[in-house]
């Protein structure tokens, strides 16, 4: 399995004469990759000729790389007949229609005037953020949609987002028209996809760092791609240097929290650099203390953060750890801010103070030291 993504892969990343722009679109073309290996009978069946209908559903996380995944499906289609669409640009039924190259006269009934482009329709449509059409045009569209699949067994492949409102309205709530209507295909990564990355940047990732980069990277590709490209056997190094050379990957991790919330898991990471406390993580009544806050108002809030996946509770011993990015990151800003004050005190010939300072650098982010 993982030669496969070497011989596609690695022959770019190792090549002296590889571009920027090369490197690029490869690792753009990994998730795209582990997919293809992960869902044989996907590829399978586009290729066969026997008429058997496709009805696929790629769902994952926002940034697994479902979009990746699904235009590169479309680029390699084995058919002229495929249509892409970008579901979540698509505000009218009338758009639909045009993107896949039907045309509806004004006055016409387009349920009667499409049907008969249906008859003979032949093509493969591949809609990405299916989901988000579904809710633009509304549920009587869809309703429609289904049908007309159903009836004229259309080919489609298309993503959604797990966890979105939509996703949850229109695949999982058994009243809906799509509700189990499509293969579903997951795209996620497991502790073999990671290994398969490792082996194409030619890394050797310690077993409890794979395992750190799956429970906190939330299957941000990027992210992951990011983490093990710098990865050099310390893995709080490998995810500073992804942050600073990827800002979005924190932007992207938190986009779903309310302000509050942001706040909040904020001085979680803080109290624990603060209190030395990364292996055992905040007790929620010293966290309450710490902010003057609630208990239950904190209880709720970190329930909320946790089905984001950016907090986890240790069952033994009833506390709490923000995601490890996250604390990573605030490692950098509060090692920067005493960094920054050392020098102005260097500058001021305040030469004890600047040493206290930055040990204290030193002691919140200890790479500073390697």
């Amino acid at each position: 399995m993982a030669e496969k993504l070497i011989d596609r892969l690695q022959e770019i990343l190792k090549s002296e004469r590889t571009t920027k722009e090369d490197v690029t679109f490869q690792k753009e073309r990994i998730s795209y990759q582990i997919f293809k290996n992960n869902n044989k009978d996907v590829f399978e069946n586009i290729k066969k000729s026997s008429g058997e209908q496709i009805i696929y559903l790629l769902y994952g996380k926002e940034h697994s790389g479902k979009t990746t995944i699904l235009r590169n499906l479309y680029v390699n289609c084995p058919t002229e007949k495929c249509e892409f669409i970008e579901g979540k640009n698509i505000f009218v039924s009338r758009e639909f229609f045009y993107r896949i190259g039907i045309e509806i006269k004004e006055g016409e009934d387009y349920k009667s005037a499409a049907k008969i482009y249906f008859m003979n329709f032949g093509k493969i449509l591949f809609i990405d953020d299916f989901d988000k059409m579904l809710a633009n045009l509304g549920e009587d569209f869809a309703a429609y949609l289904r049908a007309t699949i159903q009836e004229f067994r259309i080919n489609i492949i298309s993503t959604a987002t797990l966890g979105s409102n939509e996703f949850n309205k229109y695949f999982l709530r058994y009243d809906t028209p799509f509700y189990r209507f499509f293969l579903f295909k997951p795209v996620e990564y497991q502790s073999k996809d990671i290994k398969e990355i490792n082996i194409i940047f030619q890394k050797e990732i310690k077993e409890e760092d794979i395992n750190l980069i799956i429970e906190n990277a939330n299957d941000n590709i990027k992210a992951i791609i990011s983490v093990i490209e710098d990865y050099n056997g310390n893995i709080s190094v490998a995810i500073q240097s992804a942050i600073i050379k990827n800002s979005s990957i924190i932007a992207y991790l938190i986009q779903n929290l309310t302000p509050q919330q942001k706040v909040i898991i904020g001085y979680v990471s803080k109290y624990i650099i603060q209190k030395e406390k990364e292996n055992e993580g905040v007790k929620l009544n010293d966290l309450a203390k710490y902010l003057f806050q609630s208990d239950d108002v904190l209880r709720t809030q970190i329930n909320r953060i946790m089905k984001n996946g950016l907090i986890k509770k240790l069952k033994k011993e009833k506390t709490f750890l923000p995601n490890i990015f996250l604390l990573e990151e605030k490692k950098m800003e509060e090692g920067k801010s005493h960094l920054m004050i050392a020098i102005k005190f260097q500058n001021d010939k305040r030469y004890d103070e600047a040493e206290k300072e930055f040990r204290e650098a030193i002691r919140i982010n200890p790479n500073y030291g390697t």
